[in-house]
């Protein structure tokens, strides 16, 4: 197993695991949480969750020989094949798309405690819907039709996904295991992303940057104090979510502007793998780490069965 692969588990699977305990942790005190926050939270960490899992089978996981009895078992999959590959691509734009989500159920929590005001509560399933809905549709009319391949390289000893229609590719080298998507030919693609990515960027540093502005006027009391934590969370994914789009504009840039296999493009490519994790993982350990009602819950729980055994240790030492 290649260190870069222990390395990444050994904190990418705790990480996946902290979201369970957050749900669990929410599920327990429900009652005093924002229903909007919480489903798109849900939302946002069911496709963080996928987005992990997926790169780790389409990317990272090809020259591991433990996992090739999986991509033995893929090769007659056509369909599974060409669904990573979807996926690949269309998680990075609901995992913005979520981000903004977010950001705007923060800005609404803000107003409502100035303004009382309901409408968000009763619109986000809507918005959530329908801008899911078309960058789905989006990113399939422009990707379809998928002829992806799945095979063993004998020169590198790792699986290749290889995509060959229509002038379409993508490279992988296998022996320092990186990947340089071949976007000249694509350039539509990398452009859009890109600024797609930007666009979410500059969407929610309004928003939060008028949220800060309001919470100055926002009365101390139990209920802003939760909604100012959360809102603490997602400017943490927003940050987040900055330095992976600078990871993304870099490749882009050196998409078209470099060799593909210079050390610089090298470079940016391992970076990406280490902020995309974050991106992915990150809102979990925010959420368990950061003040507010979840981390409270847990030390209160934590220090209940901490002074639980020590009276139970006391008692039979006496006796």
């Amino acid at each position: 197993m290649m260190i870069r692969t222990v390395i990444q588990l050994s904190y990418g699977i705790p990480g996946i695991i902290s979201y369970f305990l957050v749900f669990y942790v929410m599920f327990r005190i429900r009652g005093i949480l924002s229903r909007s926050f919480v489903v798109i939270y849900v939302l946002m960490a069911v496709s963080n969750m996928i987005t992990w899992v997926n790169a780790w089978i389409y990317l990272k996981l090809t020259s591991e020989p433990f996992f090739f009895f999986y991509y033995e078992w893929l090769e007659k999959q056509p369909f599974l094949i060409n669904l990573h590959l979807f996926l690949t691509f269309h998680l990075y734009y609901v995992q913005n798309i979520d981000l903004l989500l977010l950001t705007l159920d923060r800005f609404a929590a803000v107003l409502s405690m100035l303004n009382d005001t309901k409408l968000w509560k009763k619109s986000y399933p809507f918005i959530a819907l329908i801008l899911h809905a078309i960058f789905a549709a989006a990113q399939l009319a422009t990707s379809l039709p998928l002829d992806s391949k799945l095979f063993l390289n004998s020169q590198t000893g790792g699986y290749e996904f290889v995509e060959d229609d229509l002038g379409k590719s993508v490279i992988y080298k296998k022996a320092t295991q990186w990947v340089y998507s071949n976007l000249q030919k694509k350039p539509l693609a990398a452009i859009v992303q890109i600024g797609f990515g930007i666009f979410i960027f500059l969407s929610c540093s309004i928003l939060n940057i008028a949220s800060l502005r309001y919470m100055r006027h926002v009365k101390s009391t139990k209920f802003s104090s939760i909604e100012k934590s959360f809102f603490v969370i997602s400017f943490c994914i927003f940050l987040t979510q900055f330095m992976n789009l600078i990871m993304v504009c870099l490749v882009g840039i050196f998409q078209f502007t470099s060799h593909p296999f210079d050390d610089y493009m090298r470079t940016v490519i391992e970076l990406v793998y280490y902020s995309s994790d974050l991106f992915s993982i990150g809102p979990a350990l925010y959420t368990l780490l950061l003040p507010g009602p979840i981390r409270r819950f847990l030390i209160q729980k934590s220090t209940q069965t901490l002074r639980v055994s020590v009276e139970s240790d006391g008692r039979a030492s006496t006796t």
